[in-house]
C-alpha cells in the first residue's frame, strides 16, 4: 500500500515537472518569437501578423465547444474505449472544421477590412489550416487523459519550436516578408498534426467505432466546459480582437508584444490546470476533489509569491531610481 502510494505520488511529482517545464518553454518561446517577429517585420507587421492569426484561432476555439476538455475526461474516467473517443473527437473535430473555414470565409475579410489585400489573402490562406489547429490536440488530449503527459507536453511543443526556428532563420537571413512567417507558422501546425497523429497510432491500437453515447457525452461535457473556458479567453483575446479592428497595426504591434511578455509569468497555474485535469479525471469524485483543492492552493501561493516579487523589484527600483535623482555623496543622500 505505501509502495503504490509513494509510485503514484512519483508519477504524479514527473507528470507535473514535464508540464511545468513544458510550459516554460512553450511561453519563453512565444515571448521569444513575438519579439523577434516584431524586431524582423516591424511593429506594423507584427499587428497585422496578429490580426490575421487571431480571427481564424478564434473561431476555431469557439467551434472547438470544450471538446478537449471532454477528451481527457472521458479517457481517464473510461466509460468509453479509446477507439471509440478517438473516432467520435475525429468526426467532430471533422464537422467543426467544416463550419469554422464556412463562418471564416465571411468574418476574416469584414473583420481585416482595413488591411491591405496582402493581409486579407494571408488570413484566408491561414483559415485554411485552422483545421490542423483543432484536430492536432485531439490526440494529445487522450494522451493527456491516460497520464501520459510526457508525450503530450512534447506535442504541444512541436508548434511554438517550429514557429521559433523558423522565425530565428528569418532573422539571420533578413527575410522580412509577412508571407514567410505565415508559412513558418502553417508549417507548424501541419508538423503538429502529424506528429499527434503519429505518435497516437503508434501508442494504441485503433479502430473506426462509431458509439452514438460517447459523441453525446463528449459534446455534452464539452458544451459545459467551454461556457467557463470563453471567460478566460475573452479576458486574454478580446483587448486583440477589438484593437484589430479600431487601431492601426503598428499600435496593434505593440501591444500584442507586450501583452505576449506579461502573460509568460503565467506558467505555473496553467501547467497546474492540465495536470490537475488529467489527474482528477482518473480519480473517483472525493480524490479529484482532493487534487482540486490542493492544485487550487498551490497556484495561489505561487501567485501570491509572484505579486511579492513584483512589489519587491518595483519598490527597489523606485528606491534606486530617487537615490540616483539625488547627489552622490553618503550625506547627500542622507537629506535627499
Amino acid at each position: 500500500m505505501v509502495k503504490n502510494h509513494q509510485d503514484a505520488s512519483s508519477t504524479s511529482l514527473r507528470n507535473f515537472g514535464s508540464t511545468l517545464v513544458a510550459q516554460v518553454g512553450i511561453l519563453g518561446l512565444g515571448t521569444l518569437t513575438s519579439i523577434l517577429s516584431a524586431r524582423l517585420l516591424g511593429p506594423r507587421g507584427r499587428g497585422e501578423l496578429a490580426a490575421l492569426t487571431m480571427w481564424p484561432s478564434m473561431l476555431a476555439f469557439l467551434a472547438a465547444m470544450g471538446l478537449n476538455q471532454s477528451i481527457v475526461f472521458y479517457t481517464g474516467q473510461r466509460r468509453h474505449g479509446t477507439s471509440e473517443i478517438f473516432t467520435a473527437a475525429t468526426v467532430i473535430g471533422l464537422a467543426q472544421s467544416f463550419c469554422v473555414i464556412l463562418a471564416g470565409m465571411l468574418v476574416v475579410p469584414l473583420a481585416l477590412r482595413g488591411y491591405s489585400p496582402e493581409v486579407i489573402h494571408l488570413g484566408k490562406v491561414f483559415l485554411f489550416f485552422t483545421p490542423a489547429l483543432m484536430l492536432a490536440g485531439y490526440p494529445g488530449n487522450i494522451l493527456q487523459g491516460k497520464l501520459n503527459l510526457i508525450s503530450f507536453n512534447a506535442l504541444r511543443a512541436i508548434t511554438p519550436l517550429t514557429f521559433a526556428l523558423g522565425i530565428v532563420i528569418l532573422f539571420f537571413l533578413k527575410r522580412a516578408f509577412l508571407k514567410d512567417v505565415v508559412w513558418i507558422q502553417i508549417l507548424g501546425l501541419v508538423l503538429a498534426f502529424a506528429g499527434a497523429y503519429g505518435v497516437l497510432l503508434a501508442k494504441e491500437r485503433l479502430h473506426f467505432v462509431a458509439d452514438g453515447q460517447a459523441f453525446k457525452n463528449l459534446l455534452s461535457y464539452g458544451w459545459k466546459s467551454q461556457l467557463s473556458s470563453v471567460t478566460y479567453y475573452v479576458n486574454q483575446r478580446l483587448d486583440q480582437l477589438l484593437l484589430s479592428i479600431f487601431v492601426p497595426p503598428r499600435e496593434l504591434g505593440l501591444y500584442v508584444v507586450a501583452v505576449t511578455v506579461s502573460t509568460a509569468l503565467s506558467f505555473f497555474p496553467q501547467a497546474s490546470a492540465m495536470v490537475t485535469l488529467a489527474a482528477g479525471s482518473n480519480s473517483a469524485p472525493d480524490g479529484a476533489r482532493a487534487i482540486i483543492a490542493r492544485s487550487f492552493r498551490s497556484s495561489l501561493l505561487c501567485l501570491a509569491q509572484w505579486q511579492w516579487g513584483l512589489i519587491r523589484f518595483f519598490t527597489m527600483g523606485l528606491a534606486l531610481w530617487d537615490i540616483r535623482r539625488c547627489h552622490h555623496t553618503p550625506r547627500d543622500w542622507l537629506w535627499c
